[in-house]
């Protein structure tokens, strides 16, 4: 399999798990370094840039690929939703959809990562 595959899987699950901390300081402090509009965009992040570059158009077909996206850009168009409840100064709303909608759907898109690269490893060592 595609070293690039591993590494961009491994790159992601740290890189999103990062934002996962950060949005929930962000929430608990109610300022955010980024605007709800850039959070939003799943294409502007490393993993988005790579999972929409030419070099994976083969991966497109994918089922994984395909689950993975999907989560992806929710996972991002939540939290753009958590940082404009912010930018809007409504705590309540901003705590409500980073348990209710956020975790859940940050928990799901780790939880694929990383099942996706255990198969990668997997396929790698056969």
């Amino acid at each position: 399999m595609n070293k690039s595959l591993d590494d961009a899987l491994r790159t992601a699950i740290g890189a999103h798990a990062s934002w996962k901390i950060k949005l929930k300081a962000t929430v608990a402090s109610g300022i955010s370094t980024v605007t709800s509009e850039d959070a939003k965009c799943d294409t502007c992040c490393s993993f988005g840039k790579w999972m929409h570059a030419p070099e994976q158009e083969y991966l497109h077909t994918d089922a994984q690929f395909c689950e993975i996206n999907r989560l992806h850009h929710a996972f991002h168009q939540t939290a753009g939703e958590v940082i404009g409840a912010i930018e809007q100064r409504n705590e309540t709303l901003a705590v409500q959809l980073l348990e209710a909608e956020f975790m859940p759907q940050s928990d799901h898109l780790m939880t694929e990562l990383k099942n996706w690269l255990r198969e990668v490893k997997a396929q790698q060592a056969a």
